[in-house]
C-alpha cells in the first residue's frame, strides 16, 4: 500500500517542523484509539509519518530519495504492529517497528515536549495534565483553542474548565413591546456548588433590553450566568425572542403585520369601508370602493413593526380578506339576489 508521509499529515513538502508537529497533533487527537474506536490504523499511520518527517536526518534522506511508486509500508498482524520500509534508490529503513503502545508514547511526548513541558504534567493513555499554574498558560490557551475541535471532553485537557451547555429559554414578547421597545427583568435562581456536593441557591435579576423590531428567534446571551460547579465554567443563559400570540395580528419574516379581516357578503358587495385596528390602538378606516373577493389582499403602508437597525422606518400591514357567506337565505332573499346580480 503506497503512502506519502506529507499527504498523510496533510502538509506541503516545504512544511516547517512546526507545521508538521501541528498537523500531527491535530490528527493524533482525532485518531487516538482511546478517544475514537476503529481509528487505530490511522493513529499509527500519522505517528509513523511524524516520526520520519520530524527527524531532520530521516526527512532529508526521505526527500532526496522519495518517489511515490517506490515507497510502501506494510502492516504486520502480529501484536497490532507494523513495519515500514523505504526503497528509494538504495535507501532502505526497515528497522522501525511501531506498535500501538509506541504510537501512544509518541503522542505523549509530542504533547509534553519543550514547548509545553512546563505547562503540563507527563501522561500516557490520556492521563491528566498537571493542574499547577504556569506563566505560559496564555500560550497553551492558544494551543487549546486551535485544537479544541479535535478534542472531546474526556481528553487530557482537564486543566481547562469545560463550559456547561447553554441554557436556552423562550422569551415571549408582545407585538406592542416590539413596536416601541421595552425592558424585561428576568429573575434567575442558580446553584453555587461548594465542593461538588453541597450547594446554595443564589438569586439574580437579568435585564433584557428589547429593541424595537427585534425578529423572532433573536438570541440574547448572558455569558456564564448558570450554576457554579467546581472545575467547570458556568453555562451561558440564552433568551430567544418569541412572539406572544396577539388577538389581531401575526407578523411575517419582513416584520409586516398580518391582519385577517372577515367581512360579510353585504359588506363585500356593497363597497363599504372597512375598520382595521392598528398596533397603536387606533382604528384605520380602509376605503373600499369595489367588491371584495375572498382571499383579496390590501396593504397599508408604514403600519407594521419597525425595521431592525432602522427603527424610524416601519414595515407594512397586510390585510387579508375573508368573505363570510350566510348559512341560510329565504326564498324571497334568493330571488332578490337573482334579480339584482348579473347573470
Amino acid at each position: 500500500m503506497e503512502s506519502n508521509y506529507y499527504e498523510v499529515l496533510g502538509v506541503e513538502r516545504n512544511a516547517t517542523t512546526d507545521d508538521i508537529r501541528r498537523a500531527y497533533r491535530r490528527l493524533a487527537l482525532k485518531y487516538h484509539p482511546d478517544k475514537n474506536a476503529g481509528t487505530e490504523e490511522n493513529f499509527k499511520e500519522v505517528s509513523e509519518a511524524y516520526e520520519v518527517l520530524c527527524d531532520p536526518q530521516q526527512r532529508e534522506r526521505f526527500d532526496k530519495k522519495f518517489a511515490p511508486d517506490t515507497f510502501r509500508y506494510s502492516y504486520s498482524k502480529r501484536a497490532t504492529s507494523f513495519d515500514y520500509e523505504v526503497n528509494c534508490g538504495g535507501f532502505r529503513n526497515s528497522h522501525f517497528s511501531c506498535t500501538t503502545e509506541e504510537a501512544k508514547r509518541m503522542f505523549s511526548r509530542s504533547f509534553c515536549d519543550e514547548d509545553f513541558s512546563d505547562l503540563i504534567g507527563g501522561f500516557g493513555d490520556f492521563g491528566l495534565f498537571s493542574r499547577e499554574k504556569s506563566r505560559k498558560s496564555s500560550r497553551y490557551d492558544d494551543f487549546f483553542n486551535e485544537f479544541k475541535d479535535e478534542m472531546d471532553f474526556e481528553t487530557p485537557f482537564k486543566k481547562f474548565k469545560v463550559q456547561d451547555p447553554p441554557i436556552e429559554r423562550d422569551l415571549l414578547i408582545g407585538l406592542e413591546e416590539l413596536l416601541r421597545g421595552s425592558t424585561k427583568r428576568m429573575k434567575l435562581s442558580r446553584k453555587i456548588f461548594q465542593d461538588g456536593l453541597s450547594s446554595k441557591t443564589e438569586e439574580k435579576t437579568l435585564i433584557v433590553n428589547i429593541k424595537p423590531g427585534w425578529k423572532q428567534g433573536t438570541r440574547i446571551v448572558f455569558p456564564r450566568e448558570g450554576d457554579r460547579r467546581p472545575g467547570k465554567d458556568p453555562s451561558d443563559i440564552v433568551f430567544k425572542i418569541k412572539d406572544k400570540p396577539h388577538r389581531h395580528f401575526t407578523r411575517d419574516k419582513d416584520n409586516n403585520l398580518i391582519y385577517k379581516a372577515t367581512v360579510s357578503l353585504r359588506t363585500a358587495l356593497g363597497g363599504m369601508n372597512i375598520h382595521v385596528p392598528s398596533l397603536c390602538g387606533e382604528v384605520i378606516d380602509l376605503e373600499n370602493k369595489g367588491i371584495i373577493q375572498p382571499g383579496m389582499v390590501r396593504t397599508i403602508k408604514g403600519e407594521g413593526l419597525p425595521i431592525p437597525g432602522n427603527p424610524s422606518v416601519r414595515a407594512d400591514m397586510i390585510v387579508e380578506f375573508d368573505v363570510h357567506f350566510p348559512n341560510f337565505l329565504s326564498r324571497e332573499q334568493r330571488q332578490g339576489l337573482l334579480d339584482f346580480l348579473p347573470g
